[in-house]
């Protein structure tokens, strides 16, 4: 929508090699991979922030590989960070309901 906003015309190749940049900004903006939870905000924040990084990265003349290759990390980061407080909060329920009975 940004895209056809500021130039007024789209083509079908459009947005063609975007998807991993897609996916990082929406994992790092807190939508789970898996699916289930998330928000717009959250996956705009994750915009924001990656495309703060790949900028810092350009301006510091870092190739293009090692720039998709910290995109990268930054999604296998995300996705362990939200598995571990998944499985967290899944073990406090455990607990909670086995203190109840």
């Amino acid at each position: 929508m940004l895209y056809a906003s500021r130039f007024n015309s789209v083509g079908a190749t459009t947005g063609t090699g975007m998807e991993l940049t897609v996916v990082a900004a929406a994992v790092v903006g807190g939508v789970a991979i898996f699916g289930g939870s998330g928000t717009v905000t959250g996956a705009a924040l994750g915009a924001l922030l990656l495309t703060t990084i790949t900028s810092s990265l350009t301006a510091l003349r870092v190739d293009k590989f090692w720039q998709q290759a910290i995109v990268g990390v930054l999604i296998l980061t995300a996705i362990i960070i939200d598995r571990v407080a998944s499985l967290r909060t899944a073990r406090k329920l455990r607990i909670s309901e086995a203190r109840s009975v």
